[in-house]
């Protein structure tokens, strides 16, 4: 020690040598803190912390081992011990002990789909099962965030269904787009054998997890802990925490909705802490002073903007979309062709689906041409559209044209002829809400036949302004009696200057509002605001000193020692110490978690916009690519019938993430836009 005239050592030393430092005694501290409390004879601190350092990395070297020692205890599953195992103690983020929130049963049919599922549900987290909810259609494919429910064993006329969640916590599945769900794959036998059984724990995983995923969306408290697969059933244990607190505590789930309630509960709150007590009232108490707070208040504004593909998407079934000009779309319902069908007077028929996204901004919906061999029908949910012959009102499937010849028991309906009419039915009305639109074209074919029509609607495409939306950082100030404006400035003026108006304001200005297809010119009178506040508040306590001495120590840190700079606590003065220190070997720590990247092959079911890829494959079976944890000792969890591709080790596969983002934006570049213009690269 050289007390005030020591020398400081140079403080252009690397911050890699500081770090070191800050590890050697964070190590050291830990080590101390398992050691015995008393120690006799020669004391190794480089062994200490090389065991300390095993023990530690026991409890934390994998994914596995964090889980065990402190994820589960944390979550209500056991209790928390010591490193050394030496003594045991509850500390929980819930306080509630784990239960089962949700279970999930689901059984086959011959055709592949769930036909039976039962979703159990506690809604209130009392422990017992409350609600009890079966979807509305069998499901042909799941999604991270919903199902699909086609014809049984096929992949026609298929609905789309969102996972959301009530009121009251239930879960339940509502309409939507086919667009809006994601990771979608099919698993009835139109895509392969036996796809449920076959990854039957990935695919209740899939399942379930979509339905308590839209419930944690409501219930940001409820904290998942346990998920069990028995069998066809598949069960998710939870706690609540929002009941965690001691009585009078804060309740912070009530603030999740309601940030700007966050002062009021304080302030009623603040009385029952004895903290707070002793800060404000008792010894710790400061005294009262002034503060600057400084605060903005920002005008956005935005713009509501709109495409085709934006307003109206296709959604499944017989059928496709295209542009047919600017604010033009056209529809194909139905499989464009020339005799597929035949009969003596059969009844045939296509099933298309559209989802309209925003309503307001479709001007028009046309039927403007419809090819067909002998009768046609068209109607849209339910609604006749068009019929050839006029009569032919009824939709039910049984239903045959008025013109129809019988003899006997047999209907005989041939015309002749091929037919190409241009019947203009506007249908607007029938489609001028948001969801799913469901065509249906009814067909009635003598000998060999067709029937498919065409669809234009005009949608508005403009742009517009939105109303204007404040982002207000001051409201706390403004309402508060002990807070005065001292400084203002909009938009580069200043209007208070010193607690005074200066009679200056902003002449408005014009700014260019851009969305991604369209830009508004917008005027307002002003567009920002910085303030500040003159703030009667209670002076914070002197931590000068504890500040500079971390900053001595930090700029001071090197291989050889540090520099310290304390108050000495009996005689009041400053002290200055050169303290050494020798570093141990440390251990080797990896800097990542080892992983491997195995390949299996699985059926290929996935599911996109245009329909499932067993229309497309050439092969039943694809690869997938899977990244696993390792084990402590190195080696890969890797199934008998899969193939490792990387072994254990620090995995970096961003070049390939890369290259398949970059294909995935070229192929989206590789299409014409509404102009008819090819998109540049």
């Amino acid at each position: 020690m050289r007390g005030k005239s020591r020398k400081w050592l140079n403080k252009s030393r690397s911050s890699m040598n500081r770090k070191i430092i800050m590890i050697y005694i964070a190590i050291n501290s830990v080590s101390l803190s398992l050691a015995e409390p008393y120690r006799f004879g020669p004391y190794n601190a480089e062994s200490d912390a090389e065991q300390t350092s095993q023990t530690v990395t026991s409890k934390t070297g994998t994914g596995a081992s964090i889980r065990k020692s402190f994820t589960n205890p944390l979550m209500g599953q056991g209790a928390l011990t010591t490193f050394d195992d030496s003594q045991q103690f509850n500390a929980k983020f819930a306080c509630h002990n784990s239960q089962p929130i949700a279970e999930l049963l689901v059984i086959p049919a011959t055709t592949g789909d769930i036909a039976t599922f039962n979703l159990q549900q506690d809604t209130d987290l009392d422990g017992h099962f409350d609600t009890l909810y079966t979807p509305p259609a069998i499901i042909s494919g799941i999604c991270t965030n919903g199902i699909l429910s086609c014809t049984p064993g096929t992949w026609n006329d298929c609905r789309s269904f969102q996972w959301a969640a009530e009121a009251h916590n239930a879960a339940v599945l509502i309409p939507t787009a086919l667009s809006n769900l994601g990771g979608c794959y099919c698993i009835n036998n139109s895509c392969g054998n036996n796809l449920l059984f076959t990854n039957l724990a990935d695919t209740l995983g899939d399942l379930a997890g979509g339905a308590i995923g839209s419930v944690l969306t409501q219930t940001p408290t409820l904290a998942i802990s346990n998920i069990k697969v028995d069998g066809l059933a598949i069960t998710y244990h939870g706690q609540d925490a929002a009941n965690c607190g001691a009585q009078g505590s804060l309740g912070q789930e009530a603030l999740y909705q309601n940030p700007e309630n966050m002062t009021a509960t304080a302030a009623a709150n603040a009385p029952l802490s004895s903290m707070f007590q002793s800060l404000t009232t008792g010894a710790l108490a400061a005294d009262t002073g002034f503060v600057k707070r400084t605060c903005s208040i920002t005008r956005n504004v935005s713009i509501d903007e709109a495409i085709a593909s934006d307003i109206i998407l296709y959604n499944g079934g017989a059928g496709s979309m295209k542009p047919c000009g600017p604010g033009c779309v056209e529809l194909i319902l139905g499989t464009k062709g020339d005799n597929y069908w035949s009969g003596t007077c059969g009844l045939f028929k296509h099933d298309v689906s559209f989802w309209v996204e925003k309503p307001d901004r479709i001007l028009s919906a046309t039927l403007v041409r419809a090819l067909f061999d002998d009768h046609i029908q068209v109607s849209v949910n339910n609604q006749l559209i068009y019929a050839h012959d006029a009569g032919w009102t009824d939709l039910s499937l049984n239903s045959y044209p008025p013109g129809t010849v019988w003899g006997g028991s047999t209907p005989f309906c041939e015309r002749k002829q091929s037919w190409d009419e241009d019947p203009y039915q506007n249908f607007t009305s029938l489609i001028q809400s948001k969801g799913s639109h469901n065509f249906e074209i009814r067909v009635a074919v003598a000998g060999e036949g067709e029937g498919y029509t065409y669809v234009q609607i005009q949608v508005d495409e403009q742009c517009y302004v939105e109303p204007d939306q404040i982002t207000n950082s001051c409201q706390l100030f403004e309402s508060d009696t002990q807070c005065q404006l001292e400084q203002e400035t909009v938009d580069t003026v200043e209007t208070v200057r010193h607690f005074n108006p200066t009679g200056l304001s902003p002449l408005g200005e014009i700014k260019e509002i851009a969305g991604n297809y369209c830009t508004q010119s917008v005027y307002r009178q002003w567009w920002h605001k910085e303030r500040t506040y003159h703030c009667q508040t209670e002076q914070n306590f002197d931590l000068d000193n504890t500040v500079q001495r971390a900053a001595v120590i930090q700029e001071s840190a090197s291989l050889d020692g540090y520099d310290d700079y304390r108050l000495d606590g009996e005689y009041g003065w400053v002290l200055g110490e050169d303290l050494t220190l020798s570093l141990p070997n440390l251990p080797n720590i990896q800097h990542c978690t080892p992983t491997c990247k195995i390949k299996t092959t699985e059926e290929a079911n996935d599911v996109a916009g245009l329909g499932t890829t067993e229309s497309f494959r050439t092969v039943d079976l694809t690869p997938k690519y899977k990244i696993l944890e390792c084990d402590r000792e190195g080696r890969c969890p890797a199934p008998q019938d899969s193939v490792v591709m990387s072994p254990c080790g620090c995995l970096n596969d961003f070049s390939e993430a890369t290259a398949k983002m970059q294909a995935a934006r070229l192929a989206g570049k590789d299409m014409l836009c509404t102009s008819g213009t090819p998109s540049p690269l």
